[in-house]
């Protein structure tokens, strides 16, 4: 699971996704049913079987954090899975 930097409200233009949610939830998401998340809403966006691509319109507000990735040991800053400036580098993720 991931969050953001900002507020933001995800539409869905075309297709469908599932959004997994902390606790094991998941929603199927459908066209034109807006999703508002705050900035530490934590999820992970998969397509469904078939749906080959998602069309979404991503509206987001003022940078008010840092993102990063929630691990089983807690959250992660995003560089320590993409360290900056090293392109095509994997950094140590999860891993302590």
């Amino acid at each position: 699971l991931h969050d953001h930097p900002w507020w933001n409200v995800s539409i869905i233009l075309t297709g469908s996704y599932i959004e997994h949610l902390p606790g094991g939830v998941s929603v199927v998401r459908r066209r034109w049913w807006p999703v508002f998340r705050c900035a530490e809403a934590a999820h992970r966006i998969e397509l469904p079987q078939g749906v080959k691509a998602v069309w979404t319109l991503f509206i987001t507000g003022p940078r008010v954090r840092e993102w990063g990735f929630h691990c089983p040991n807690g959250w992660r800053h995003w560089q320590d899975f993409y360290p900056r400036g090293r392109p095509g580098k994997v950094g140590r993720g999860c891993d302590d």
